[in-house]
């Protein structure tokens, strides 16, 4: 049981992270925005392709009222892949009623990542949402009580012959 809801907890979680990603993607507010940090997490990644970092990129952008809003994005890539660096000019896309959830550099790649993670979070949800299999229970007097019944040991008089 509780695996099923650590199931359909997690196919939500990921429902939501691709579903609301690639909608802010699509139809999210634009924004010039500029890159505050960049720093190289972790060591090489140990994949079959070598020399692949994770980067975490920090970026900020500024709302149409001025408000200055900051967020960060991670990008994988190899020791010469981050083009970016610290002021460079980066397009964000946000939700206008919460600017705080944004994505940077949006493309068809970004796109097509997300509703895989999307489909996914279905697949989970669809797992544990299973309804459980019924079994049905014998209806009078069945099953190991019978079997009881059949397998007791009868009284034998001194002949031979049950009483």
């Amino acid at each position: 049981m509780i695996g099923r809801v650590f199931l359909v907890a997690l196919g939500a979680l990921l429902l939501a992270w691709g579903a609301g990603e690639s909608l802010i993607g699509l139809f999210g507010a634009e924004a010039t925005g500029s890159v505050t940090s960049m720093r190289r997490q972790l060591g090489d990644r140990a994949e079959a392709l070598p020399n692949r970092y994770a980067y975490s990129i920090g970026y900020a952008f500024r709302l149409p009222d001025g408000t200055r809003i900051e967020g960060t994005s991670q990008r994988i890539g190899d020791f010469f892949s981050p083009k970016l660096g610290q002021g460079s000019l980066v397009r964000v896309r946000y939700v206008p009623l919460f600017p705080r959830l944004s994505v940077m550099e949006w493309g068809i790649g970004s796109l097509i990542e997300a509703l895989i993670v999307a489909a996914v979070g279905v697949v989970l949800i669809r797992l544990g949402w299973r309804p459980g299999r019924k079994v049905k229970r014998p209806v009078g007097r069945t099953g190991r009580r019978r079997r009881a019944r059949r397998s007791a040991v009868r009284p034998v008089d001194n002949q031979g012959a049950e009483k």
